[in-house]
């Protein structure tokens, strides 16, 4: 069976969305005080503003930041 993106993404991250209709994406194991890897959201948003999240515009863009973080980090 072939390796695929979904389930190395499953393996690493959770995704959930915010009533401000953006989604998180959290590492499984990494401690990061309750703050995600990357924010998606289709408009710009002051969430998160001044931390190490990653701000992102498409799902593409926050799925590359997933792979970016297991590269550096797993």
């Amino acid at each position: 069976m072939a390796i695929t993106n979904v389930m190395v993404l499953d393996k690493y991250f959770t995704m959930m969305g915010d009533e401000d209709g953006g989604v998180e994406l959290n590492c499984r194991t990494c401690k990061r005080d309750g703050l995600p890897i990357a924010y998606y959201s289709s408009f710009e948003s002051s969430s998160y503003k001044d931390t190490e999240v990653i701000l992102v515009q498409s799902i593409n863009a926050l799925l590359i930041a997933g792979r970016t973080h297991i590269a550096r980090f797993h």
